[in-house]
């Protein structure tokens, strides 16, 4: 059965002390990286939400993209590293499935997937929560995925 997570970039560990730095590294050289232990059971198949959270004047805002996991990388990916952030445990190869999507509370698309998970009776609180996100909201994220 296909895996489901939210891993959420945070700018204190992050290439240049911006969490949104991670979240481009890994658009765009197609890699992801993290330390939740989680993952170790994660593989070829699997989704995940990759996350950016900004605070820009005084306002926050959330970035994300969902990508599939297409191979773990045993060697970490030191980008991450090269630009002032952390070198991460867990790291794999992955194709992004959306581009960067504003996933702000309030923004369209995140409104549309509020709509959705109403709609079959999901929580859409636990969708971006590092703990809560898991195989549960998979069939909410596909049916979003079709209507991007």
């Amino acid at each position: 059965m296909t895996k489901l997570c939210c891993v959420t970039y945070k700018d204190n560990v992050s290439a240049g002390k911006k969490a949104r730095n991670d979240l481009e590294i890994s658009f765009q050289w197609h890699i992801f990286a993290s330390d939740m232990t989680r993952l170790a059971q994660f593989g070829r198949g699997d989704l995940v939400w990759i996350c950016a959270d900004e605070k820009i004047k005084q306002k926050k805002s959330k970035m994300a993209f969902l990508a599939i996991m297409e191979e773990k990388v045993e060697e970490a990916f030191l980008d991450w590293q090269r630009a002032g952030g952390k070198c991460w445990k867990y790291n794999f190869r992955i194709r992004p499935l959306t581009g960067l999507l504003d996933m702000t509370p309030h923004s369209p698309l995140r409104m549309r997937l509020g709509e959705i998970c109403h709609q079959n009776g999901k929580n859409q609180n636990l969708m971006f929560n590092m703990r809560f996100c898991s195989e549960k909201l998979l069939d909410v994220v596909l049916l979003f995925l079709e209507q991007l």
